[in-house]
């Protein structure tokens, strides 16, 4: 166990490249904004030209928390984008070496 790498966490409240590398995203907790719908939508690469991943959407007053079995290995990084009415996404992911 001493030589496992710890799984790292984020806050974003806005687009933002969570990993420019090879990462293994854990999942993520969307948290809305009061007023409306919150959505977001993850992409493998580093900006909203990468592959899209999948689109999660949740009520204005219901956090959606989001944890994977086996976390997704994606080798060219995380995005997060498309984003509305969100507070916050929390992201759990662990960077890998290059």
């Amino acid at each position: 166990m001493a030589d496992e790498q710890p799984i790292a966490w984020q806050r974003f409240d806005g687009n933002d490249c969570v990993s420019r590398g090879p990462v293994l995203f854990h999942g993520f907790i969307l948290n809305p904004d009061t007023l409306a719908a919150a959505g977001v939508t993850f992409y493998h690469g580093v900006n909203s030209s990468g592959r899209p991943l999948f689109r999660a959407v949740t009520p204005a007053t219901q956090s959606l928390p989001v944890f994977f079995p086996k976390p997704l290995y994606l080798e060219d990084g995380l995005y997060l984008g498309a984003i509305a009415n969100i507070d916050n996404v929390l992201v759990l992911y662990e960077p890998l070496p290059e």
